[in-house]
């Protein structure tokens, strides 16, 4: 998991300086990571989902965004929590 760590961190770093089309090079690869590992019911799959669809959004690639956010909808509905924090700002990133 320190790879997919590492992968998120530069991610992050390339997100936080407005360079989201670099950040996704490193979110994408980690989410396959996450998921081959971890599987999709993992707490850190649905953090990159968001990341990823974030990402998206600020570089203006909504239909993107859009489809990574309704996956993390779903996974929050079946197996996290409906009444969190991260439930309530994903649907706000969506407008819903």
């Amino acid at each position: 998991m320190h790879y997919v760590d590492a992968l998120l961190s530069v991610g992050d770093m390339f997100y936080f300086v407005g360079d989201n089309h670099t950040a996704l090079k490193y979110f994408l690869p980690a989410l396959e990571v996450i998921e081959k590992l971890l599987g999709k019911d993992d707490p850190k799959y649905a953090e990159t989902l968001f990341s990823i669809g974030y990402s998206y959004y600020h570089d203006k690639d909504n239909q993107t965004a859009l489809k990574y956010y309704m996956e993390l909808l779903d996974i929050y509905k079946k197996n996290i929590d409906t009444k969190t924090y991260e439930y309530s700002e994903t649907l706000h990133s969506i407008g819903l």
